[in-house]
């Protein structure tokens, strides 16, 4: 498992030479190049999601039935067929068939140089001419369930704490940038993208009758403001090692949002209020990927039932 390493760069053709390598999770690091050399492994899982290949998906790879590509930059389209392996003997008689039969003039020189700037043109031709031309992006596909306002009543009136809770944050209209539900979507696509053992992970999202409803797994020890600020007892809980163990897991999420991802995450609300503690007191950074709300975003947590 390599996975959240900030790794770059190619994959080493070694990697050919692991014949009994089954698992192999690359996901969130910084490769770069194909995949191709991994084509010979006997792998059963494979994720490589959330890095900078590039070129096509291998038909070997295809076959896994656990493989995971996302969030990297593949080519659109089948793949093209390998290139046909050329007999020495059969090139080197074409060679000398065409060596033999025919003589060719010396290719005429190409001029490689820019055409000339054209003097005449006016400023604001040159001004428009510079501009980028901007396009609306396709939203990736968003990795959350789909909820409806009906599942999350049903779920909040059938509370029971021996199942697994959930938290809901309700997003006002208003602090949306253009107070649409596209807006909303585009938003829960880039979340849903967000995976890291010390971010609090979006499992869900609710888009109907104007309401906006991010789903998201419960950290039933609250905020490490709360158990810093509001009981004296549970501020016991918090020994040295157990406060280096928060500030580095802290670190680690927000190094991930800054560096690993591409594109980079700006946090902009970063506080102890944000910092959800599990059982284990592990951190989990909370409201990543919001940053693009207006300060009034209503901001409400129910604990519901696991649907």
């Amino acid at each position: 498992d390599l996975s959240f390493n900030s790794l770059t760069g190619d994959l080493p053709q070694n990697f050919n030479q692991l014949s009994s390598l089954t698992t192999l999770h690359l996901q969130n690091n910084q490769f770069t190049g194909s995949i191709n050399v991994l084509v010979s492994l006997p792998l059963e899982d494979l994720n490589v999601a959330n890095n900078h290949f590039s070129g096509w998906i291998p038909n070997q790879l295809k076959k896994i039935n656990n493989l995971q590509t996302d969030g990297n930059s593949w080519n659109n389209g089948p793949a093209p067929p390998p290139s046909r392996k050329v007999d020495p003997e059969m090139k080197l008689n074409r060679t000398s068939y065409a060596t033999n039969t025919m003589s060719f003039p010396p290719a005429a020189p190409v001029n490689l140089r820019p055409p000339a700037i054209d003097r005449h043109k006016s400023f604001e031709e040159d001004e428009l001419s510079n501009k980028p031309v901007v396009k609306k992006t396709k939203s990736a596909p968003i990795k959350a369930t789909v909820y409806s306002v009906a599942d999350l009543q049903v779920a909040t009136d059938s509370f029971s704490l021996d199942n697994l809770v959930l938290a809901v944050k309700k997003i006002n209209s208003s602090a949306l940038p253009s107070n649409s539900s596209e807006d909303f979507i585009d938003l829960v696509s880039n979340i849903s993208l967000l995976h890291h053992p010390n971010i609090t992970e979006l499992v869900g999202y609710c888009s109907e009758h104007g309401q906006h409803l991010l789903v998201y797994e419960f950290q039933k020890n609250g905020s490490l403001h709360d158990l810093l600020h509001l009981s004296d007892e549970d501020s016991k809980l918090l020994s040295w090692n157990t406060r280096v163990k928060i500030a580095l897991g802290t670190a680690r999420a927000l190094e991930y949002l800054h560096e690993v991802c591409s594109p980079s995450f700006v946090h902009k609300n970063f506080k102890s209020a944000n910092i959800l503690l599990d059982m284990e007191l592990n951190p989990h950074l909370s409201d990543s990927g919001l940053a693009s709300l207006t300060p009034d975003a209503e901001y409400q947590v129910s604990r519901i039932l696991a649907l």
